[in-house]
């Protein structure tokens, strides 16, 4: 991990100390630092980026001294490689093609996690809301024990029915207890999704019924041919094209110009010995290779990449389909729950605990009514849920965040 990124889990993690409420936006931001695989695919565009440098540069030239009793007795040379022939230019666009490729992969990553936070955040929003049904229903369940008591003292009830209410409380006291260990779970699910240290905790401070505004179905099915996957096998074809002209260059002959300084002996015997430069030409001759698998390979590389993307985005295009569907379906039962459903039975709660209370209804009658009442609760607060996973379905399809 670099330094960069140390110092800011190390202050998220203070930060937290102190309050662990998050939004969802500053969960997806905070994810977004700290995320191992978003580390990874940074790490992979640095490399990248950094290939790009050593494909441009030139290769070192070549020093050579010699001594012997042969005339030159003293040779002193120096050979340098001339790619000028295409082969440096070829090398750094198939690496900056590469690049592209990884800032696309890193685009993708994002966008996956952006999906997945949502998930996630909502699963402890819906762990919270379970709880608190759990345990307001407990709360009712212990108030209709105390009736029963009050009854059966009073003596206009039996003491079956105190029996029945102290088992019906006791058990909504064993399921709210169950439901914190759900939140305790979930929290620690988001906290590990964030990057944060073991033993931190994470409270969602938004609400399990804030959902975004929905963008009409055309501008949604406009996304299929920009989603990361696509872009990311669009990147994928355009390396591996400037990969094949990078292998067509490397057969290019490269030219290797040297020059010898040597100290040669006098023809005659008097003759005092003298300094000689003698220059050099040199190609290598592309007679055993033309480097055809090579170029095969990544031609069948970018025509598969080509093909897939092709096939992703008629995919893209059925799954925000099927994704909006299911959004504005967990929409509708929501807002059904909402505003007929959970009313509703609470009303008929309500009615049942006042005819209970004067005689007119016998204590299973209650019980019902508390039961259906907590059903009808916990069924909305699933359709909540399964609007949020639809909307995270949603992001995964259209490859942005909403």
């Amino acid at each position: 991990m670099t330094l960069n990124l140390m110092l800011e889990s190390l202050v998220c993690t203070v930060v937290l100390g102190v309050s662990t409420r998050l939004g969802l936006g500053e969960a997806r931001a905070l994810a977004e630092r700290q995320s191992a695989a978003l580390l990874e695919a940074r790490t992979a565009l640095a490399v990248a980026q950094a290939h790009v440098e050593t494909a441009g540069s030139l290769v070192n030239p070549v020093a050579s001294v010699s001594y012997g009793p042969d005339d030159p007795r003293f040779a002193a040379g120096l050979d340098v490689a001339l790619p000028y022939f295409g082969q440096r230019q070829r090398q750094a666009q198939a690496a900056r093609a590469q690049v592209s490729s990884s800032r696309a992969e890193l685009e993708r990553q994002r966008a996956m996690l952006g999906a997945s936070v949502r998930r996630t955040y909502s699963g402890v929003l819906a762990a919270g809301a379970l709880t608190s049904l759990a345990r307001e229903a407990a709360s009712r369940g212990r108030e209709v024990a105390r009736m029963a008591k009050a009854k059966f003292e009073a003596g206009s009830a039996p003491e079956l029915e105190v029996e029945q209410a102290d088992l019906a409380a006791r058990r909504l006291e064993q399921l709210a207890e169950d439901r914190a260990v759900d939140v305790q779970g979930a929290s620690l699910a988001l906290a590990t999704e964030l990057g944060l240290v073991d033993g931190a905790e994470v409270e969602p401070s938004g609400a399990l019924e804030a959902f975004p505004v929905i963008p009409p179905r055309e501008a949604l099915l406009s996304r299929a041919g920009a989603h990361p996957d696509v872009v990311v096998q669009e990147r994928r074809r355009d390396a591996a094209m400037a990969r094949v002209g990078a292998e067509r260059a490397a057969v290019i002959p490269t030219p290797t110009v040297g020059v010898t300084l040597e100290r040669l002996a006098g023809s005659a015997p008097a003759e005092h010995p003298f300094w000689g430069v003698r220059g050099s030409l040199s190609v290598d001759l592309p007679l055993l290779s033309w480097n055809v698998g090579a170029i095969h390979e990544a031609q069948a590389e970018a025509e598969g990449a080509r093909a897939a993307g092709e096939a992703l985005r008629l995919r893209q295009r059925r799954a925000i389909l099927g994704a909006l569907g299911r959004v504005e379906s967990g929409l509708r039962r929501t807002r059904l729950y909402r505003e007929q459903l959970v009313p509703a039975a609470e009303r008929v709660e309500k009615l049942a605990k006042v005819a209970y209370s004067v005689g007119r209804a016998p204590l299973v009658s209650v019980l019902q009514a508390e039961a259906d009442v907590t059903a009808t609760r916990v069924e909305s607060v699933t359709a909540a849920r399964d609007a949020q996973t639809a909307l995270a379905e949603l992001e995964d399809a259209t490859g942005a965040m909403l």
